[in-house]
């Protein structure tokens, strides 16, 4: 059985990047602590199972293009506030490219590649938000599926942001680091499996709900799990994706999009 991370920073064994094009290092180990959360039924059948895999390392690459707001496009419960097909190199995202990772806008696209175990890599835009559902469509396009990735919202540094994310093996979980403290799984005790999540090198579209107190994970128009959290507020955005055992991984993001919940 393939299995998780769960994350404890070790004490004085950390380098942050709090600024643009900047890498942070860190050692993880297991956590010792869940907050407190209420999960909602999800409309996904769900299993569960125990991760102790623990990333070692990540890279945190902040943009530093402002996002420009969009007025034009209506959808849903409310207007769409950025969208993003990263056919723009400068839209907002940064660029890195180094011996563990490397992220970049190619093919009309953004590709995080990973080429180590047990290491996460994100990127996020300059502005903030809040009150938004977040849309992004993702890919496998090779390495290990014992892989994660998804949407970081709430993000104010590599101290405090949600994670939601999905695997190419099909599973998924809400994360939340606050205060410097451990990357705990909020949406549970542990990563769950869900059918609704298309494995291998199938794309989905992965939808993240981040109101004033609600997290809520959806998958290909399927609602995973649902979470109630007010810690962290607004927020930076951004793609995500991470390794466990088993090797490195390369994942696709296309036509990010965020809209204001009315």
């Amino acid at each position: 059985m393939k299995m998780r991370w769960r994350f404890l920073i070790s004490l004085g064994m950390m380098i942050l990047a709090s600024i643009a094009c900047q890498t942070a290092v860190a050692i993880w180990e297991a956590p010792t602590h869940v907050p407190t959360f209420v999960v909602m039924e999800p409309t996904a059948v769900v299993e569960e199972k125990n991760p102790t895999d623990i990333p070692e390392m990540s890279a945190d690459i902040s943009g530093e293009t402002t996002v420009q707001e969009d007025t034009n496009e209506q959808a849903g419960q409310g207007s769409y506030l950025f969208t993003d097909d990263f056919s723009d190199s400068n839209s907002g995202l940064g660029e890195e490219i180094a011996n563990s990772s490397a992220m970049q806008y190619t093919d009309g696209g953004y590709r995080i590649s990973i080429n180590d175990s047990n290491f996460l890599a994100w990127s996020t835009y300059d502005s903030e938000f809040e009150n938004i559902r977040i849309e992004v469509e993702a890919s496998f396009l090779s390495g290990s599926t014992n892989n994660t990735y998804g949407i970081i919202c709430g993000y104010k540094d590599a101290n405090n942001f949600y994670s939601l994310m999905v695997g190419s093996d099909g599973y998924f979980a809400i994360r939340k680091r606050a205060n410097g403290g451990t990357l705990d799984i909020i949406s549970g005790n542990s990563y769950l499996q869900s059918d609704a999540i298309r494995t291998g090198a199938q794309l989905n579209l992965i939808s993240a709900v981040c109101s004033y107190n609600r997290l809520a994970l959806f998958v290909n128009g399927e609602l995973l799990t649902e979470v109630i959290d007010d810690e962290l507020g607004a927020g930076q955005v951004g793609v995500i994706a991470g390794t466990f055992e088993g090797g490195g991984t390369e994942v696709f993001f296309d036509n990010f999009r965020v809209k204001e919940i009315q």
